[in-house]
């Protein structure tokens, strides 16, 4: 749900910190109404109500930066009142302060430059998520938080030899093993008490290359996909979106946009090199379209692994939400297309062009090394010879002649 501005007389733009938080109101004109300083807690929480009663400020819109935990109980302390809060992305308003000219960067001055950010542009309604998703979303990043300190200290560094290691070394190395496989488990036994979170990780689990782990993950930052009009939008979050370069007679090289969650990239890069890897099979079924999904994006000289990773890539997140929208399995055999023997030449519906092509070895070396604890079960539990179908269903309504030509290698 999106809040409307012109449904609002009056803005109220929240600037929080540790201990305390500014608030400035303004009404649909952009002028000031007043600013206050209320202590971070209950105390100052009913007296910022007290405050805007007081004033007669009526109806309000209340909003604050997503820049951390500070804001999270006066959002819910907001939400449980009855009040109208959106939570901002730091981003969008702080391009939002460069468009007006603001240079000042203060307490008092964020507060204002939120609350005309309000008036401009509404926001999506706050909605706190439930306690076990809570939980959920703490676990995730913990585990993050650890696989990430595992693999800068060389854990799962296949050339490092344990003659070289120390004792000290190798008993850490054993800690972080033991801490990464009990928030694992955590994690899945989470969900197990949960029975909606349980339907949805076994829904997105039906879909080849996606595991248990990489599911939770996705819903953890995903939050509700209801929220999202259109499949891009998800796409964009995850900041795999193309971005063309183009300027005049000048046209560049388009690029993924990178400007979503990392971590999550990271578990669908892995992803999506387990649907390659699986691709890679002798099947029929798959083995045409995939050649021609690898011939299409190879045309103009890609680095064919990369550029094929990330179409898979975004057509794994448009195929969870879809999913999770009508609350049916992955049918496999969806979206297999069968080409006639005497097909003419017809208009080639080429998909590419929706697709990000990104060659970004950074991203690369950093998820293939993360790959042995990030998407180990995504790797285990789809090993069959299923088809996969994110892949053909990318190729639904093309009338491309086969072609045979041999399978890319992944990269080792």
């Amino acid at each position: 749900m999106h809040h409307d501005a012109s449904s609002f007389r009056y803005f109220a733009g929240i600037d929080m910190s540790k201990k305390q938080f500014d608030v400035s109101t303004m009404d649909t004109t952009d002028q000031f109404h007043g600013h206050q300083v209320f202590q971070n807690g209950p105390k100052g929480f009913t007296a910022l109500l007290k405050w805007i009663s007081t004033n007669n400020w009526s109806p309000v819109l209340f909003g604050m930066e997503s820049t951390g935990y500070y804001g999270v109980a006066l959002a819910k302390y907001l939400y449980g009142k009855g009040q109208a809060v959106t939570v901002c992305h730091a981003g969008y308003v702080y391009h939002f302060r460069k468009s007006r000219g603001w240079e000042q960067k203060t307490d008092y001055t964020d507060s204002m430059v939120i609350g005309m950010y309000l008036n401009h542009t509404g926001g999506f309604a706050y909605k706190p998520p439930s306690p076990t998703m809570e939980q959920l979303r703490h676990l995730v990043s913990c585990r993050r938080r650890v696989v990430q300190q595992a693999v800068s200290t060389g854990l799962f560094n296949q050339s490092s030899t344990s003659a070289i290691k120390s004792s000290a070394l190798a008993d850490y190395e054993r800690y972080q093993r033991n801490t990464i496989k009990s928030l694992n488990k955590q994690i899945l036994d989470l969900i197990s008490q949960d029975e909606l979170l349980k339907q949805q990780v076994a829904l997105l689990c039906t879909i080849p290359g996606i595991g248990r782990l990489t599911a939770c993950t996705f819903l953890v930052y995903s939050g509700d996909v209801s929220q999202y009009r259109k499949p891009g939008s998800l796409v964009s979050m995850f900041g795999l979106n193309p971005c063309p370069q183009e300027s005049g007679q000048k046209i560049g090289k388009a690029h993924m946009s990178k400007r979503g969650n990392s971590h999550m990239r990271a578990l669908l890069y892995n992803c999506a090199g387990a649907v390659i890897r699986m691709s890679n099979r002798p099947n029929p079924k798959i083995s045409q379209a995939f050649l021609k999904f690898i011939t299409r994006r190879s045309a103009n000289g890609q680095h064919k692994y990369n550029y094929v990773a990330c179409a898979v890539m975004r057509k794994l997140v448009i195929l969870m939400r879809a999913i999770l929208l009508s609350g049916k399995p992955y049918d496999i055999n969806h979206g297999v297309v069968s080409v006639a023997p005497d097909n003419s030449q017809g208009d080639e519906t080429d998909t590419s062009t929706t697709a990000p092509q990104a060659q970004s070895h950074s991203d690369t070396s950093t998820t293939v090394v993360d790959s042995t604890v990030c998407c180990a079960d995504e790797r285990d539990e789809h090993r069959g010879d299923a088809i996969s179908g994110c892949l053909a269903d990318a190729l639904q309504g093309s009338n491309t002649p086969d072609i045979v030509i041999p399978l890319v290698n992944t990269p080792a």
